[in-house]
């Protein structure tokens, strides 16, 4: 019993730490490298359209900005890209 909870947990672990150490990934026909993941404190609210009662995320930036978080099949209109001053640093 207990070799099997051993080994169990180090799969899981295995499982996690490659996720974690991810550094690349590829969507939508792109391949992008990721910045490392670091702790940090961001102010998060839900944001509800008053009409439809449909919600989504919203970050509030460094400079005052704010960013919503939706999936990407939901941004029609969305810009091409984000000016880097922008990004969450």
């Amino acid at each position: 019993m207990l070799k099997t909870l051993a080994l169990t947990s180090t799969l899981i672990m295995a499982g996690i730490g490659g996720a974690f150490a991810q550094t690349t990934f590829m969507a939508w026909g792109h391949d992008f490298d990721l910045s490392p993941f670091r702790a940090t404190e961001m102010q998060v609210a839900t944001a509800t359209q008053r009409g439809t009662g449909k919600s989504f995320n919203v970050l509030k930036l460094k400079n005052g900005h704010m960013m919503a978080v939706v999936a990407i099949d939901r941004m029609s209109g969305a810009p091409a890209a984000t000016a880097d001053a922008d990004m969450i640093n």
